[in-house]
């Protein structure tokens, strides 16, 4: 399987949760405070594949980089990219909110600092099960931060190709 049609297949993903995200009940609330606490509230997820897209933004109020949190049905939790280096306290805050203590699967979806800067203090902060990233090889500081973090904790680094899939939970 080309990258190419990885991405168009990831995009496909996570066009449809976000679609399955904007019509839940759990996004729907009356007031900022109470929908920003049912966002993070894991509480409903049981028995649901439920997607959570993360809105980074730096001091300026800009975009700061792509994280998703997704939960399977029966509580895995897999953490699509994220972000800038300065991002990741956003994404620590979040996944803390929502309870999480273990990151069963940690996806970097390509390696540009937008997506993977804050993977490094991710690895220091959480329990990882395994980190699934492509072939695209793209050698900087913030790559191998997070591969060395990988390394010294014993994280399994799985390096997906054509052909590849894994399952995303038990159910």
């Amino acid at each position: 399987m080309k990258i190419s049609r990885v991405k168009h297949l990831i995009s496909l993903l996570l066009t449809s949760l976000l679609i399955i995200t904007l019509f839940s009940p759990a996004t729907k609330a009356s007031g900022e405070g109470d929908r920003f606490s049912r966002v993070f509230d894991a509480s409903q997820d049981t028995g649901k594949l439920t997607a959570r897209y993360l809105k980074m933004t730096d001091e300026r109020g800009e975009k700061s980089g792509d994280a998703t949190v997704l939960t399977s049905p029966d509580g895995k939790i897999m953490l699509l990219d994220a972000g800038l280096p300065e991002s990741a306290g956003q994404v620590i805050s979040a996944l803390e909110a929502m309870g999480v203590e273990k990151i069963d699967y940690l996806v970097a979806s390509h390696p540009h600092i937008d997506h993977i800067g804050g993977f490094a203090q991710i690895i220091q902060r959480f329990e990882i099960g395994a980190l699934y990233s492509s072939a695209v090889e793209y050698p900087t500081v913030y790559v191998e931060s997070y591969l060395s973090e990988i390394k010294s904790r014993g994280i399994e680094h799985i390096i997906l190709s054509q052909g590849d899939t894994f399952t995303f939970g038990e159910e």
